[in-house]
């Protein structure tokens, strides 16, 4: 939340994060840095260069999850052109390091659950895809994995040639694999063409006392058989709304899925 970054540079945050804070999102908001800010986004760009350029990697991932504090909230519609210009210039080094070495450097997005969402926000999802800023978009945080409308950005990744990928978020199941099937094949049907498991390295045996591992990451196998989801026990139920003045609620509220809506 207060990076030794930020720490030196309080005046690249969104407020004053000493001050009283109303609610939990206003906390989250005044912690964060502010991309209104040039030298905010010259920060980002020298993280990126260094990652880019510094690293043999074959993607480079920009997370809008953790968290979706880009602008001021009364701003963020309004400001969402300059983090597309920055979107783009990202590309552009990525685009320059892979034909430097001759092998793509690839760009990701983990963007907010819808294209409404992501634009209350400053993230111009759609923009992002039709100008073919992005490789590949990953759809939310997977907070509602049973009522997130996946078909919203992903159909619009379809038509720009781009990849869609649902998010489904480990802390969402219970461990209950028959909703981590159920959500898995949801989000196939609704057009996606892979999935990302979010926080699912708490499946490991290192987490765990010994022989107590109540999630193993066997499931996997089924996830990459989409055809085969269905074939399998299924378990659905409605997801929960997030409650805006808990702690959660406060930073994921306001980019991910309400949950609770009317089962179809």
């Amino acid at each position: 939340i207060l990076s030794k970054y930020k720490q030196e540079h309080p005046e690249y945050l969104m407020g004053d994060v000493y001050g009283p804070s109303p609610d939990p999102f206003e906390r989250w908001q005044r912690s964060a840095l502010n991309y209104a800010l040039g030298p905010v986004r010259s920060h980002v760009l020298g993280m990126v260069d260094e990652l880019v350029t510094g690293y043999d990697i074959d993607v480079l991932e920009l997370d809008f999850i953790r968290f979706a504090f880009v602008f001021r909230r009364a701003e963020a519609f309004a400001q969402r052109h300059v983090l597309t210009s920055l979107i783009r210039r990202i590309k552009e080094m990525c685009h320059a390091e892979g034909k430097r070495r001759g092998r793509p450097v690839y760009l990701s997005a983990r963007v907010p659950d819808s294209l409404e969402l992501g634009l209350r926000a400053g993230i111009d999802t759609r923009e992002w895809l039709r100008q073919g800023l992005l490789d590949l978009v990953v759809i939310g945080g997977g907070y509602s994995p049973l009522t997130t409308e996946w078909e919203n950005i992903a159909d619009e990744a379809r038509s720009c040639g781009v990849t869609a990928q649902a998010c489904l978020n480990h802390g969402r199941f219970d461990k209950d694999v028959r909703r981590i099937r159920a959500s898995a094949l949801r989000a196939f049907e609704a057009g996606v063409s892979g999935l990302v498991l979010w926080n699912f390295w708490y499946c490991f045996d290192y987490y765990h006392p010994r022989g107590e591992n109540p999630l193993t990451l066997d499931f996997t196998r089924e996830l990459a058989e989409p055809d085969s989801l269905g074939r399998s026990e299924l378990a659905i139920s409605l997801d929960p709304s997030w409650d805006p003045l808990s702690l959660l609620g406060g930073a994921h509220s306001h980019h991910s899925w309400p949950g609770q809506v009317p089962m179809m």
